[in-house]
């Protein structure tokens, strides 16, 4: 950004929202401008907020403004302006400003606007106490420790700290803080740095005396020197790197050259392995080119299937591949019972199995050499935690995690501790995690000999020998450990495990769900499923004793003191690698000195990514973001390559298109992009396809040149330019035609389509149910599903050719995309799934998944083609919505999920898409409310659109007390459409909404 010394003040307000104290807040900022060398402009206009008029102020100001005033266009040039280095000052009102853009209260403001202690019995303003924290920032070195101001003092949903840097906090017991305190941690004033720019809010600035004050108005200029860059104040926010010093390498994308991915490993070639979940062990070159490494046979029913993939240390001189997954056995289909006699659940009753198998020259497994290490036992036919990593310490040792194989759905969330006879055994982890005579719920060391066979090194939890225990267990009490890491340089583990699925605890039942990272740095007993050393299960075959508890390293969740993420729905932390620089490596990928030491942790849930710095005494230090529009949609595997790259395995949770890429630090030089797209992938041979490179570009803008290699076994087809080619594929089999692009300096990027001549892809369709029909948990959902043939209608399909999976999910930019469980599995064409009641999610969708394979022959592989259909839930959360206008989820935690709907004012909506509404009779609303209310309108197809039913909003005596309101009747428009809420109030946070019930004949 230029430097102009020169700011905006910006106070435009929603109507009726003006605050009278701005006049005096901007007559004041213009003193301050004249005694410190500034320029003042100021607006009410949120026109002037574009690229060519922001880019001439250092910081701009916004002044008691509130509500939202914003167009999209406006928020683009604004987020454009902030991240590229402006400066923004918020004083008071804007931390209730804007709702319903999430990037600027989650990522500029650092929070929202909960309450404020207004009303009968609390004046406007009250006397405080202000303790600052840092004494040395240009806006709080002038202050006492503890300041007593008189403000409008307003509470926040939740504490920013982890988001920013806190300059001062506020101590609620000097006055009274009224509906919704913070407690201990209630920060006042604050600052952070946003992408290449400065943010700095103070919730002081409501009064008009205020302006007077010299504390205040010294207070007020040290932001605004501050997010000028004036003068950082002694703090100039984490070393992070802009996104454009590192590159997002594309290495494998979709479903066909991925799967539903599991785990990767990156070989010493920078030649990535990487699994997925239905068997097929896949090779990717370090130029983007995939193939079929092997086809393993395994059980897929809950989620089960191929769960880890690994390499030796010794790789270069071995070719030995590890592998971890369920074989098929002769477990039968479906679910297994939720009660019964030991006889009923024995024939599910199965195994996990470790093995090694080398990698051939030619890039296959060869499964005929498999060595069988370890099996690890599994209770199957239910939804379970499986773990699955495996690993290697500083000595060689193999490490391999495993999950407590149990199920938290019947159990609201809580610990799964039911020993009851008749009871399925997997509703008790104390028979796995805190059973020292079990392998599961642990992290297991072992060291393997050359015939595969093992032996246990010294240093474990149990030395071999001791009565009722497992020598193998090196860490037990683990509930979901799905990825750990080993540092090199130290030989910590770093390990990442799922805590109970509960928002919120209960006295009675335990605490909410905890999410932890843990450091191991030697044998213990880490407390799942509950922090007890006594196991008193039926089903403990081992010590009723256990040993003493370790303690956590990181947790996070709504209850956790010190978390450094408050929780929003799931958690699913993962131990990443910790990198270690490498000085001479010759690498222009490899990561710059200064992440050397750095945990790089990840969230596969919640999408990100974080870098910790871990002190020498092991305390975790430092915590801040890894990558911004880089980060990835929902990691499964995150590891540092052998050229200091970060390799990521992506699910694609949010994006619906599983990737595999390499992030390389560039400093700033990149490289072009290639991509490339084809007429048809399949078919009867001679087969003619077009391919198209439309949508390569260089990051300049420079002209490419393109060359085509198609895959035909001649080499390259020569270069050509922007426009499609076509080749024929005459031989049936597998053909990679790559395209590789090159700027005018030289730089390359190459993109890949797999063609499978001789046979044609199956592309089945769902005939029941129909698209967003409405289900219930505990229910069941019949199923039909056919394969069209030549003319496009339905044709009979071969019944064990079919797979149907239930899974829960989410629409992401109107394309359903599973991240939740499996929930229920069947085969066949046609039939009915049961889903779990224990499963219950009023924040996901359903979303049915037909699989049906061709089978292979000869040079031509199985081909497997994929359905889907959309279910809603008869109980839908409010916040779940797919669109939304001018409302926000607002945490509480005795709402659904942990959140409501709030911010609601005339005329908000919120869309849920598709909805069919056969069956449904009624509609139930579960709202709270305080004054006038509203009405809220259910309407079809568009905002405006038929009217499904209209409800009135009672008061229910403040926005804290839910009502359920009396079931309405619908007026059923037909056929699958969009849903809108459409909401009618007299001014804004007048109700919240929680739930939406459907109810009808099946659905009650």
């Amino acid at each position: 950004m230029p430097a102009t010394n020169r700011i905006l003040i910006f106070h435009q307000t929603a109507p009726n929202l003006r605050h009278a104290s701005i006049e005096y807040g901007i007559a004041a900022i213009e003193e301050l401008g004249a005694e410190h060398g500034f320029t003042v402009e100021q607006t009410q206009d949120s026109a002037a907020f574009t690229d060519a008029n922001l880019v001439r102020f250092d910081a701009v100001v916004w002044l008691n403004t509130i509500g939202v005033v914003f167009d999209e266009r406006q928020r683009a040039a604004f987020r454009r302006y902030v991240t590229g280095g402006g400066g923004w000052v918020g004083v008071h009102g804007p931390a209730g400003q804007e709702n319903n853009w999430p990037w600027y209260y989650d990522e500029l403001v650092g929070t929202y606007i909960r309450s404020l202690p207004r009303g009968p019995g609390f004046p406007e303003t009250q006397e405080a106490i202000v303790r600052v924290v840092d004494d040395r920032h240009v806006s709080t070195e002038h202050l006492p420790g503890e300041w007593k101001f008189a403000e409008e003092w307003w509470n926040f949903y939740e504490s920013p700290r982890q988001r920013v840097h806190v300059l001062a906090t506020l101590d609620e017991a000097s006055y009274n803080p009224g509906f919704g305190p913070m407690g201990d941690d209630h920060p006042i004033a604050w600052c952070h740095r946003v992408g290449a720019g400065r943010a700095w809010y103070t919730n002081l600035g409501h009064s008009i005396e205020s302006y007077a004050d010299p504390a205040f108005r010294q207070h007020l200029c040290g932001g605004i020197l501050f997010a000028m860059g004036r003068d950082t104040g002694g703090w100039t926010g984490p070393a992070t790197e802009p996104d454009g010093d590192f590159e997002r390498v594309p290495l494998a994308e979709g479903p066909d050259d991925l799967g539903e991915p599991t785990a990767m490993a990156v070989l010493p070639d920078r030649r990535v392995l990487h699994a997925a979940r239905d068997g097929v062990v896949r090779l990717t070159s370090p130029d983007g080119v995939t193939t079929t490494a092997a086809r393993l046979p395994v059980y897929t029913h809950g989620g089960d299937g191929l769960l880890a993939v690994a390499v030796d240390p010794h790789f270069t001189a071995n070719d030995w591949v590890y592998l971890y997954y369920a074989p098929t056995l002769d477990t039968p289909p479906g679910a297994a019972p939720e009660e019964g006699s030991e006889a009923d659940f024995r024939p599910f009753v199965g195994h996990h199995q470790l093995s090694r198998v080398p990698l051939t020259t030619i890039g296959t497994l060869d499964l005929t050499r498999e060595q069988r290490i370890l099996t690890v036992p599994a209770d199957r036919g239910a939804v379970t935690n499986l773990g699955g990593r495996i690993g290697f310490d500083a000595d060689g040792n193999l490490l391999l995690s495993t999950g407590d194989n149990s199920s938290p759905f019947t159990f609201d969330g809580f610990s799964p501790a039911d020993g009851r006879p008749g009871r399925a055994p997997v509703f008790d982890a104390r028979r796995t995690s805190a059973n020292t005579d079990d392998l599961r719920g642990k992290l297991l060391r072992i060291a393997v000999q050359p015939d595969g066979g093992y032996r246990i090194p010294a240093g474990n939890l149990f030395a071999p020998g001791t009565a009722s225990t497992r020598p193998e267990i090196y860490a037990m009490g683990l509930r979901n450990p799905a990825r750990f890491s080993v540092d090199t340089a130290t030989g910590r583990i770093l390990l990442g495990d799922h805590g109970p699925d509960t928002g919120a605890g209960q006295p009675e039942r335990g605490p909410g769900g905890r999410a932890r990272f843990l450091l191991i740095t030697g044998p213990g007993n880490y407390g799942w499923p509950y922090a007890a050393t006594v196991n008193d299960s039926p089903r403990n075959t081992g010590l009723a004793q256990l040993p003493p508890l370790a303690p956590d390293w990181i947790g996070y969740d709504s209850d956790a003191e010190g978390a450094f993420e408050a929780r929003k729905g799931g958690a699913s932390p993962m131990g990443g690698p910790v990198y270690r620089f490498d000085a001479d490596l010759s690498s222009d990928a490899r990561f710059p000195a200064e992440y050397d030491g750095r945990f790089f942790g990840y969230e596969r849930e919640r999408g990100w990514i974080k870098e910790i710095a871990v002190e020498a005494d092991g305390r975790p230090g430092e915590i801040r973001p890894f990558l911004g529009s880089l980060a990835p949609a929902e990691p499964v595997d995150v590891d540092f390559g052998p050229d200091g790259a970060l390799y990521v395995l992506d699910a694609g949770g949010r994006t619906g298109a599983p990737a595999l890429y390499r992030i390389d630090h560039t400093g700033g030089t990149h490289a072009p992009t290639a991509v490339v797209t084809a007429s048809a992938t399949s078919g009867p041979v001679p087969l003619e396809v077009e391919f198209s490179p439309a949508g390569s570009h260089g990051p300049g803008g420079g002209e490419l040149s393109y060359f085509w290699d198609p895959g035909l076994g001649g080499g390259a087809a020569g270069s050509s330019g922007p426009e499609p080619v076509r080749f024929r594929y005459t031989k049936p089999g597998v053909h990679t035609a790559v395209l590789t692009v090159v700027d005018p300096v030289g730089r390359t990027a190459t993109a890949n389509v797999t063609v499978t001549a001789g046979a044609t892809r199956p592309e089945p369709v769902f005939t029941e149910p129909v698209e967003g029909r409405l289900f219930r948990f505990g229910g069941t959902v019949p199923y039909a599903v056919a394969v069209p043939d030549a003319d496009g209608a339905p044709a009979p399909v071969d019944p064990s050719t079919v797979v149907v999976e239930f899974a829960l999910g989410r629409m992401v930019d109107g394309v359903p995309v599973v991240d939740g469980p499996v929930l229920a599995t069947a085969t066949g064409a046609s039939g009915e799934l049961t889903v779990p009641a224990g499963a219950a999610d009023t924040g996901r969708i359903g979303i049915l998944t037909a699989r049906v394979t061709r089978p292979g022959s000869g040079a031509v592989p199985p081909l497997t083609g994929a359905a889907h259909r959309v279910l809603q839930p008869a109980l839908r959360s409010a916040v779940s919505f797919d669109e939304s206008f001018g409302v926000r989820a607002l945490p509480y935690a005795d709402a659904d999920g942990g959140s409501r709907l709030g911010g609601i004012g005339g005329w908000d909506w919120i869309k849920f898409d598709p909805v069919n509404l056969a069956g449904v009779t009624g509609i139930g609303l579960r709202v709270s409310s305080t004054g006038a209310g509203g009405v809220i309108e259910v309407q079809s197809h568009v905002t405006g659109g038929p009217v499904v039913v209209s409800v009135e909003v009672p008061d229910t005596g403040g926005l804290d007390r839910y009502v359920e309101l009396p079931v309405a009747p619908v007026t059923d428009p037909g056929g699958t459409e969009p849903l809108y809420l459409v909401f009618r109030s007299p001014r804004s946070g007048l109700f919240t909404v929680d739930t939406i019930g459907f109810h009808g004949p099946e659905l009650d």
